[in-house]
C-alpha cells in the first residue's frame, strides 16, 4: 500500500484474467467508447457529498535533507473554485516512501485536483464492456444526461448478468480530467542553515 501511495497507484481486480494488477494512475487516451446502442438499462449518477471532498491537503513525509525528519506539504483549493458554502475538509496523509518535497507536493496536488471531479456513474454493458479494464479511459455518449463522447476513468468491471440472459459486464466509472495530469513547476525545498558555524 505505501509503495503504491508513493507511486500514484492503486490495485485492481482484473475479472477476465482473474488476477490482481496495478493500475497507474496517468494520463490515458480513450480506449472503448459508450452509447445506448451498448449500453443496457439505467445509468445511476451520483456525485461526492460536498461535506465529505476534500479541498485541502496536508502531507507529511520524511526530508532526506533533513535527517528523514518529518516535514509537511500544505496546499488548498484556491478559494474562488470552491462552492458556496463549501466547509473547510483537510485530508491529512503520510508519504512514508517519498522523501523530498517536489515528490510529495506532486501527489498532494494532483489528490486535491482529483477530488474537484466528483461525477461517479455505473452501468451495466454487453460483453463489450468486459474487454474492458479498470484504469483505461472509456468516452460516455448519452442525450439525456447531455454528454457527448464525455470521458471516465474506469474504476471497477464485473462480469454480470444482463436481463436478457446474456453475460455483459458492470462498469463503474469516474469523472475524468486530463488536467489534473498536467506537469507543474515545483522548486526542491532547500532547509536554511540553523547556525553560523563552520562545517568541520
Amino acid at each position: 500500500d505505501k509503495i503504491l501511495m508513493a507511486s500514484d497507484s492503486w490495485m485492481a481486480y482484473n475479472a477476465p484474467t482473474g488476477k490482481w494488477s496495478i493500475v497507474v494512475n496517468k494520463a490515458e487516451a480513450t480506449s472503448y467508447a459508450f452509447d445506448d446502442d451498448n449500453i443496457i438499462g439505467d445509468i445511476r449518477v451520483s456525485a461526492t457529498d460536498i461535506t465529505s471532498s476534500i479541498n485541502q491537503v496536508e502531507a507529511q513525509f520524511p526530508n532526506k535533507d533533513n535527517k528523514d525528519q518529518s516535514a509537511y506539504i500544505n496546499i488548498a483549493t484556491p478559494s474562488d473554485l470552491l462552492y458556496a458554502n463549501e466547509p473547510v475538509n483537510k485530508y491529512s496523509i503520510t508519504f512514508d516512501l517519498v522523501n523530498d518535497n517536489v515528490q510529495a507536493e506532486y501527489l498532494a496536488n494532483r489528490m486535491l485536483e482529483q477530488a474537484r471531479e466528483d461525477l461517479i456513474v455505473s452501468f451495466s454493458t454487453t460483453y463489450y464492456g468486459i474487454q474492458v479494464d479498470a484504469g483505461d479511459v472509456v468516452s460516455v455518449t448519452n442525450s439525456s444526461y447531455g454528454w457527448n463522447n464525455k470521458l471516465f476513468r474506469v474504476m471497477k468491471v464485473n462480469e454480470a448478468s444482463l436481463p436478457n440472459g446474456m453475460l455483459g459486464a458492470r462498469l463503474e466509472l469516474s469523472e475524468y480530467n486530463a488536467q489534473v495530469y498536467d506537469n507543474q513547476d515545483i522548486t526542491q525545498f532547500t532547509p536554511v542553515p540553523n547556525s553560523g558555524l563552520s562545517s568541520p
